[in-house]
């Protein structure tokens, strides 16, 4: 935890938020909440499945994870698999 006032606390959240404003949602008005809700999911997927991250070596973050658990140690991959990381696809947990 950082302390009161320190300027880093929030930084990545932040970040996050003012990609999401500048790249999908500037200027644009949603009749429903519903309407802006899939707005912001699918700008989500695409972030995490296609946007290419400088600081991810220009890979997206879905990649980027894949390649890191393909690197991983065989007793840490049935580790994941046993608590339900590594999504595969729409909402799929990966399957042993």
């Amino acid at each position: 935890m950082s302390r009161r006032g320190d300027c880093w606390n929030k930084a990545c959240s932040e970040a996050l938020f003012g990609s999401l404003k500048v790249e999908r949602l500037h200027g644009q008005r949603f009749k429903t909440r519903r309407q802006a809700m899939d707005e912001v999911i699918a700008w989500m997927l695409w972030y995490n499945r296609t946007r290419l991250h400088s600081t991810l070596a220009y890979v997206s973050p879905m990649q980027f994870e894949e390649n890191w658990l393909a690197q991983s140690t065989p007793a840490s991959q049935c580790m994941r698999s046993a608590m339900g990381y590594g999504f595969q696809g729409q909402g799929q947990v990966a399957s042993a």
